[in-house]
């Protein structure tokens, strides 16, 4: 049986969601031993938590796919509420510079300002409609290629291809 982890968060319940105060990687691992016994390597989670991520991929011949919809939303919230976004932030360029092919990310958003808000483009207005963006990493554009997908035509398979 493979694993199957899904959670899903939106801007109204992000206080209570387990990424707010816990960064992305950890509440993966803890998951993924409570619900399938995976072997987790609790000290090396404290000191790394994406190191004992990959660990845990490696040795149990695991993938992970990672879909993150209505990124915009995280970086519409209010910085100091959520102490550790930034980390799922981090989180997240980490797992587009890890070279394993243990993990595949996809990012998606609603908002036409997603693809600056991948490489951390701030300006005034910009920091006023995206708090989170002020101190926020950049995701790196080249390694979360941004497509942009007409709503207009969603049947349009030129546009996606």
């Amino acid at each position: 049986m493979t694993p199957s982890l899904t959670t899903s968060s939106s801007t109204g319940c992000l206080a209570t969601h387990p990424l707010a105060n816990n960064g992305l990687f950890a509440p993966i691992c803890e998951n993924l031993h409570l619900r399938y016994g995976v072997d987790v390597n609790h000290q090396l989670l404290e000191q790394d938590p994406g190191l004992a991520l990959f660990e845990i991929l490696q040795k149990y011949n695991l993938r992970l796919v990672i879909i993150v919809d209505e990124l915009d939303q995280l970086y519409q919230a209010e910085p100091g509420n959520f102490p550790r976004l930034h980390d799922v932030l981090a989180n997240l360029t980490r797992l587009g510079d890890q070279k394993s092919g243990r993990a595949f990310t996809v990012m998606c958003g609603s908002s036409a300002h997603l693809p600056s808000l991948i490489r951390a483009e701030k300006n005034p207005a910009s920091l006023a409609a995206f708090p989170m963006l002020d101190g926020a990493p950049d995701l790196n554009g080249d390694k979360f290629k941004t497509k942009g997908i007409s709503s207009s035509l969603p049947t349009d398979l030129e546009i996606v291809c």
